[in-house]
């Protein structure tokens, strides 16, 4: 097949892997009325971090059952991106008045910028958009490594022909909880391993609107550039000369940033009322990091210790302990791996 068509087509099917996320994240959560641009951004990132965990979580079960086959796999995650989609038409239909007043305030905001501002934010822009393009490009390389040809393709590529998540002797990191690598396994069915470096690409990226989505909400947008300016370099150093990589640190630094956001917009100043649902979000999203790198754990323990004792002082009681639950994900990767 000629390489340009052939580019085409693995840049359209990233391009349908995060709406196919986005919807499943829809699913889980319906809801969606955001008052800002930065939150409509926020809220998308979140669903579609949330999409990626739920569509590992049902892999996971799946193989557990030896059900890793396509028609399984297309017609459980059919469904959910179906249900996904028709929640969120309502949802996106307010993108449209936040994207007509968000280009007024950025002319008005480039009018009312000291000219070194207006320079340095529009450096770091275009160098975001750059990067950008080069992790793009990137996942369209297979990666060759030690690592991937070990295990972390390696591993997917067997459940996918044997249809059972499983370890294997002689693989020792099949032993291991593999979150991101059952997205791997759903994509070997009737793909390609570049697919899974597209993926991979796909979420580097979401690292860094994620990074600088949460910073642009919280601290407004000079915290956003300063935020873009630190995590660039970064990201660039990990994806110099590509190509991107299939590793699983990404998926477990998207899922984990987005949990912790989660429980920090929970303990904001106001005091606001904690829902049920938003700890359970929180609680899926670092299971799911746990799950697809243990180490994770150690940064999200001190994270969700001081949002139980928040909750707790706020009288949140027995719906504070949801945030513990590791999720059906969780012990399923850690019972699927020994």
């Amino acid at each position: 097949m000629d390489a340009f068509l052939l580019t085409v087509l693995y840049l359209l099917a990233s391009v349908a892997m995060a709406l196919a996320a986005i919807a499943c994240g829809f699913a889980a959560l319906p809801r969606f009325e955001p008052a800002r641009l930065s939150d409509a951004l926020g809220g998308l990132l979140l669903r579609y971090g949330l999409g990626l965990s739920l569509i590992s979580w049902l892999v996971i079960w799946l193989g557990l059952f030896g059900g890793i086959r396509p028609l399984p796999v297309i017609v459980c995650a059919g469904l959910a991106i179906g249900w996904g989609a028709t929640a969120a038409r309502a949802g996106l239909w307010r993108l449209r008045p936040l994207l007509s007043a968000a280009s007024g305030t950025v002319l008005a905001l480039g009018r009312s910028q000291a000219p070194f501002e207006r320079v340095t934010t529009a450096l770091v822009s275009l160098w975001v958009a750059a990067l950008s393009v080069n992790v793009i490009l990137g996942g369209l390389a297979p990666d060759l490594s030690h690592d991937p040809m070990w295990y972390h393709l390696a591993v997917p590529g067997q459940w996918a022909i044997t249809g059972r998540a499983a370890a294997f002797a002689g693989v020792f990191p099949s032993n291991y909880p593999l979150a991101f690598e059952a997205l791997y396994a759903a994509l070997l069915l009737s793909g390609d391993d570049v697919l899974c470096s597209v993926l991979a690409a796909q979420v580097t990226l979401a690292v860094l609107m994620a990074m600088i989505v949460m910073t642009w909400r919280w601290l407004g947008w000079r915290g956003a550039v300063i935020a873009a300016a630190v995590a660039v370099p970064g990201v660039a150093a990990l994806t110099a000369l590509a190509p991107v990589g299939v590793k699983n640190d990404r998926f477990a630094s998207l899922t984990l940033l987005l949990g912790c956001g989660v429980l920090f917009d929970r303990l904001r100043p106001d005091g606001g009322a904690t829902h049920k649902r938003e700890w359970v979000v929180a609680g899926a999203l670092l299971g799911t990091a746990t799950a697809a790198k243990t180490l994770s754990a150690g940064f999200w323990l001190p994270v969700s210790a001081v949002g139980f004792a928040a909750m707790m002082g706020r009288g949140g009681g027995v719906r504070a302990p949801l945030a513990w639950v590791e999720r059906p994900w969780g012990s399923a990767a850690h019972g699927s791996s020994g």
